[in-house]
């Protein structure tokens, strides 16, 4: 379970969070929700060890991960992250970005082959194992993504706007691919949107989040039908007009 504990952030005079606290499980889907500059992101980049809090701390299956004092650094703590633009590296074929992220596991190299090709064909990409990130489409590339996060045996996925930049088909096809995974390998994930309709889509549990601060975090049904203030109300019509 990944803990948030009183978390506060500031950026200069700008406070980006404040006294945020939530509890995300393995088995589930958290939907981070909220405008343009309300903090999500940045409570995103902190689990993950990306920046420091200035106050409270954050708990990774009850051990401490970060706190002012101190900070474990990313790649101890068992999450991949997907970044909006992906982070995938151009000199690389899809193949060779999963057998990196494999490297770590004890596995021979033909071990590692032969995961590498069972991961791509999980996500739809077999037979494009020697294409590079620029002959892949969008849908391929957050395939591809995804296909990383999972080779790194990680238990928890973080996940910052993925699917912004794609069509509504594209989305409709990685959403399900995202639940799939969730239920398939039980891995947590924590996704960051400002699209209420897209949460809803993957999401068990959704945190409206605005100004630094948390509005709602309830199941997505909950949140729906018993919106807590204008707010949240406000966002829920805007999206869903």
């Amino acid at each position: 379970m990944i803990q948030v504990i009183n978390i506060q952030k500031g950026f200069g005079r700008t406070r980006a969070l404040s006294e945020i606290s939530l509890e995300a499980g393995q088995k589930e889907i958290l939907a981070l929700v909220g405008p343009s500059g309300c903090g999500k992101t940045t409570l995103l980049r902190i689990i993950a060890g990306f920046e420091r809090p200035d106050k409270g701390k954050v708990l990774i299956n009850s051990r401490e991960v970060s706190k002012p004092d101190y900070i474990m650094e990313p790649y101890k703590r068992k999450i991949s992250m997907i970044f909006q633009d992906l982070a995938l590296w151009p000199h690389m074929s899809a193949q060779a970005h999963i057998m990196f992220a494999l490297e770590n596991d004890g596995m021979s190299k033909k071990e590692r082959l032969l995961k590498s090709r069972e991961i791509l064909k999980s996500v739809n990409l077999n037979g494009h194992e020697k294409r590079r990130p620029h002959q892949l489409s969008g849908g391929e590339k957050q395939r591809l993504a995804i296909a990383r996060a999972i080779a790194s045996s990680s238990e928890y996925l973080l996940m910052d706007e993925p699917f912004s930049n794609l069509d509504i088909f594209i989305k409709d096809e990685l959403q399900k691919l995202i639940v799939g995974i969730k239920n398939l390998l039980h891995t947590g994930i924590i996704y960051v949107t400002h699209n209420i309709d897209e949460a809803f889509a993957v999401a068990d549990r959704i945190a409206v989040m605005n100004n630094g601060h948390i509005e709602q975090l309830d199941k997505s049904e909950q949140i729906q039908k018993y919106p807590k203030n204008d707010f949240v109300r406000k966002m829920l019509r805007l999206n869903n007009a």
